[in-house]
Parts: C-alpha cells; structure tokens; sequence
C-alpha cells in the first residue's frame, strides 16, 4: 500500500522503535506527502534525524517546508514547524514559521505562545513579554499566556506582576494546578508561608480528582519538614494513580524521615516493582534503599538505571559510596 499514508506512518514509527532512525524519517516524510494535513509527523521527523545524528537534515528539510505550497496556508503546519525549529535551536527560522502561521490566519494561540518562547531563548524576557501581551488581546481567555507571563514578571524580579498573572491564570483555568503551585512557590520565596499553604489547599479543596494538587501540597509540606502532613497525600496519590512508581519512592523516603523502616522497605517494593524503564525513579529508590543502610538493593536500582541512562552521575556516586 505505497500511496496509504496510515500504513507509511505506521510504518516509521515501527522503523522508529527499532532503531533504524533515517528509514523513520523517510516513512514519516511519505506520509506527510501523501496527506499535507498531518502536519503532526514533523515532530516525529525532526527526532527521527537527531537520533540519528543529522540534526543539519532535519533543519533543511523544515526550513523547505515554510515554502511548501502544501503549507504554506495552513496556519497548524505552520506553527508546528515553528516549535521543531525552535528544538533545533533556530530560532529566527522558528519565528519565521510562526509570522507566517499568523499571517495565514492562526485562529488559535500557538503561533504566539512560540514567539514568545522564541524571544525568551534569545535572552529577551521584555519581547517575550511584548508578544505574550499582544496574544492575550487576540485571546483574552487564554490561560498559559498568564501562567508564562507570570514566570517572566518573577524572573524580572517584579512579584507584584507575577502573582497577579498567575492569578488570571488561575481565575481562567482553575483545574490546573500548574499556576497554583508557581504562585505557591512565587509566596513560599516572599516568606508568605500561610498563604502559600492556603492557595494549595483550596486548589485541592475545589479539584479533589486532580493529583498533581496532592503532589503539589506534599512536596511543600515534605520541603517544610511536616512529613506527618505529608504521608496522608501520598497515600491517597497512591490511591488514584496505584501505577506510579514515583509516589511509592516519595513517601517511602517520608516514612524513613519519620523512622518507620518496615513501612519505608515495603513502598521500596512497589516502587521497584513500576517504572522500570525511568532510570530516574531507579536513582531515587536507590537513595531511599541507601539512606536505610541497604546498599544491596540500593546497587540493584542504581545499576538499572545505568544501564539505561549511562550518563546517571548520582547513580554512579551512590555505587561508589556503597563501594560498589
């Protein structure tokens, strides 16, 4: 099925997941000429030449892109390339791609959340500003251009901008617990402790469904050194998302800070037994294992880590005091 652009796609991301990353590309790139709207498979195409070290190919074949009269009216294509670009590290090729997203007719954000984090990368927080400013008079109900202007006003030193963007945020998006917690930490630096807590609690309070409210609060209280406050949030963690390792890891380490060893060693478990292909959770769990004298188990996971990611420095630190 030459001409099927499902069964190309299909088939770069099979030549993806084996390794064979230039036939990926060319699966994919069959696929997008075959149906110019799925202008999705750039993503795959940009990662499918970096891995396999031709980040030069991947940037010339976007940049021809922006002159494909396939695209070239397509505002999503457009703004798509863009980010790509911007992976690259291009970043006036980047905002090339998204003007022109703007200029087809972008009825959606994306084109000028990308100029902004384009102007960001080139040091230039005001511009970023200036192009944030000028998305919110086109989309004025558009959350994550608050949420982002808040951490510039922040990384500019001004808490008074940035708590009231992260509060629009918030009032837009109130499931979201990304500005909550940005605004928590924006309190928890001005030493508004009581406020901080309080913002998290409502968000939870009003939201009881969304996790992240849970990890959020727990990580404050276990930065607090309330780990007692914090296990409670954990377990139900646990309870909503019985999969993820990662909570297992944390509240094992809360229940060693509170000196239960047995409760800690069989979290230590449940973790080892999920995420094995996170060569991070297996760097935690190790440290939580070592910080309870068990260098066995502790070697065991920092070596699954490295054999997955080699590059793990804590890891190999760990081994090393283990006298591994």
């Amino acid at each position: 099925a030459p001409e099927d652009p499902a069964v190309n796609e299909a088939a770069g991301w099979v030549y993806q997941e084996l390794g064979f990353f230039e036939q990926s590309a060319d699966a994919f790139q069959t696929a997008l000429e075959l149906d110019p709207q799925s202008y999705w498979l750039y993503e795959p195409i940009t990662d499918s030449y970096e891995a396999a070290g031709l980040p030069q190919e991947a940037a010339e074949f976007l940049i021809g892109e922006l002159s494909n009269p396939a695209q070239v009216s397509s505002p999503p294509a457009l703004a798509t390339i863009g980010w790509n670009l911007l992976s690259l590290g291009m970043i006036p090729e980047a905002e090339q791609a998204f003007d022109q997203s703007i200029a087809a007719g972008a009825d959606f954000p994306d084109p000028w959340q990308g100029l902004a984090e384009a102007a960001y990368n080139r040091g230039d927080i005001p511009g970023a500003l200036a192009v944030l400013e000028t998305g919110m008079q086109v989309f004025p109900d558009h959350a994550p251009f608050y949420e982002k202007a808040g951490d510039l006003h922040r990384e500019l030193g001004d808490s008074k901008l940035a708590e009231a963007a992260y509060q629009r945020a918030i009032e837009l998006d109130p499931a979201n617990s990304s500005p909550y917690a940005d605004l928590a930490s924006l309190y928890s630096e001005l030493g508004m402790l009581a406020e901080a807590e309080q913002l998290l609690l409502q968000g939870m309070q009003a939201y009881p469904e969304v996790s992240e409210f849970y990890s959020d609060l727990g990580s404050y209280y276990a930065d607090q050194g309330r780990y007692a406050e914090a296990i409670p949030l954990y377990e139900t963690l646990i309870t909503q998302q019985p999969e993820e390792g990662w909570w297992y890891a944390e509240l094992a380490d809360l229940y060693v800070k509170q000196g239960d060893a047995d409760r800690a060693m069989q979290l230590l478990g449940e973790a080892s037994a999920r995420n094995r292909g996170d060569p991070w959770l297996h760097d935690t769990t190790g440290w939580v294992y070592y910080s309870l004298g068990d260098c066995e188990h502790a070697l065991e996971q920092w070596r699954l880590g490295l054999e997955i990611e080699p590059s793990l420095d804590s890891a190999r630190e760990g081994i090393q005091d283990c006298g591994g």
